[in-house]
């Protein structure tokens, strides 16, 4: 299945390289700004469907507004101090981070 799918890539984009070579014959420039254009274009489009259907979808993530709202960064943030739904949190004794070996890991 893969070959073929390759195969299939691999003629498709062959024969985009070759009707665009017919088009641009003459201005191959014309091609390359063209070519960069819609790719540009296609990508821009299809990001922002990708934004406004997750602005519409229920429980995203949004920054935080007049609402009150905390963002997804400041979520995770307390949650780490917090410990995350009763698990124990893991800390180090302050400098730990900066020593070659660990120091000593407890458990709160």
């Amino acid at each position: 299945m893969a070959a073929i799918s390759t195969a299939l890539w691999s003629l498709y984009s062959v024969g985009i390289g070759m009707l665009g070579g017919l088009a641009f014959h003459e201005q191959p420039l014309l091609g390359v700004a063209l070519g960069i254009g819609l790719a540009l274009a296609v990508g821009g489009i299809s990001e922002a469907v990708r934004a406004i259907r997750a602005r519409r979808r229920p429980g995203t993530d949004r920054p935080s507004g007049a609402d009150g709202r905390r963002t997804a960064a400041r979520r995770s943030r307390a949650g780490a101090r917090a410990g995350v739904a009763g698990r124990p949190r893991i800390s180090r004794p302050p400098g730990a981070e900066l020593a070659v070996c660990p120091g000593p890991v407890r458990v709160e």
